[in-house]
């Protein structure tokens, strides 16, 4: 949590992952990995941030992926069928 988006985005041009667990104990989770133990409940996960997340927070614009697409497609069927 302490990290600021740009050290998050350098932590993701190294290559290693395109996808960063927020929790208050980053430590505490990797001992867990580690020691392939259960994440203790303080240090449980309360989100995720991803590389996309982080680009359309710098552009300040909203990117329109294949999910996002397919998610538009369900809310306008659903709205096309509720009138």
């Amino acid at each position: 949590p302490t990290d600021n988006l740009l050290d998050t985005l350098n932590h993701f041009q190294t290559g290693r992952s395109h996808l960063a667990l927020v929790t208050a104990d980053p430590d505490a989770v990797e001992r867990a990995w580690e020691t392939d133990s259960k994440i203790p409940e303080h240090a449980e996960p309360s989100g995720f941030l991803t590389l996309e997340d982080i680009i359309e927070e710098v552009l300040q614009e909203w990117m329109l992926d294949e999910h996002s697409r397919q998610h538009m497609v369900h809310v306008l069927q659903k709205a096309a069928k509720a009138t």
